[in-house]
């Protein structure tokens, strides 16, 4: 089997934290699988590669490859495969991410028409809602992120978090 008639597979996988994404890609008769983590960075790169050798269907002058293992020249070929499908992987999500940032935009909107003092589980709920746009697009530090944009300490967003946690699972079990 030639290198030509094997294409790039993209499998996106649902999960509660996020979506987790899979790719396979192919370097001479080498298959290449790397995977994102839910709620990672989808710009950083796969959090994880396994590099492993088709001997299905290629000619004996490839299993001489296999006998000698990867060489660097396989892996710097390996490289210019892992910066294509993490910017296949960011087209791809492109349309999701914007949603996400989306959501976040509109959840920090309702925090600015329901303050605190004035509907309490209206507030809770945006910020959660905000809280959980950030994760899923991929933000490790969404607590700060948001303290910056409620002009908050991280502590108090993280207080504030816990409750509007508790509140989210309450409604979710009424």
């Amino acid at each position: 089997m030639s290198a030509e008639h094997r294409q790039r597979q993209v499998e996106i996988r649902p999960h509660p934290l996020g979506s987790s994404v899979e790719v396979t890609d192919y370097v001479g008769p080498w298959v290449v699988s790397m995977s994102w983590a839910p709620n990672q960075d989808r710009a950083a790169g796969p959090s994880s590669v396994l590099i492993t050798f088709d001997d299905e269907g290629w000619a004996d002058e490839h299993n001489a490859e296999s006998e000698r293992g990867i060489t660097s020249g396989t892996l710097r070929r390996v490289e210019a495969v892992l910066v294509s499908a993490t910017a296949a992987v960011r087209e791809i999500l492109a349309p999701v991410l914007n949603l996400l940032l989306a959501d976040y935009q509109t959840a920090l909107a309702d925090l600015g028409t329901h303050p605190l003092a004035d509907d309490r589980d209206a507030y809770y709920a945006a910020l959660y809602r905000a809280w959980h746009a950030l994760t899923t697009h991929g933000d490790r530090t969404p607590n700060k992120t948001l303290a910056a944009q409620l002009n908050l300490s991280p502590e108090t967003v993280r207080t504030q978090l816990k409750k509007a946690r508790k509140r989210a699972a309450e409604q979710g079990s009424k």
